[in-house]
């Protein structure tokens, strides 16, 4: 029996409690060739184990570009342990990527 695999691909995030969240990442086709993510309406979102969903903040650019970004603010509600995140275009409603999202708690006050 024939199976089709149309899940996103998994991405875990490491992040220390109490900081600023910042990651690039780069989109490129299957020659190597950047693709243009400014259209894409892009949306993440980390489900922390308490249930509040949290929004990140999202650059993308013709270069195939994308800085996923979050003050500690914003991930306060985001409790230390296994949290849950995807990545999905709003403009074709397919998740491109998910995963784990792992807060270190932070031992300074």
């Amino acid at each position: 029996m024939a199976t089709v695999d149309n899940l996103p691909t998994v991405l875990t995030i490491r992040h220390y409690a109490g900081d600023d969240f910042t990651t690039t990442l780069n989109f490129v086709d299957s020659a190597g060739v950047a693709v243009d993510v400014s259209t894409w309406g892009l949306v993440m979102l980390i489900q922390p184990a308490s249930g509040a969903t949290i929004t990140a903040t999202i650059t993308a650019g013709v270069t195939g570009t994308i800085t996923l970004s979050a003050d500690a603010a914003t991930l306060a509600g985001v409790t230390p342990g296994a949290n849950t995140w995807d990545l999905k275009r709003a403009d074709t409603n397919r998740t491109l990527l998910a995963g784990a999202f792992i807060v270190s708690p932070d031992i300074a006050t």
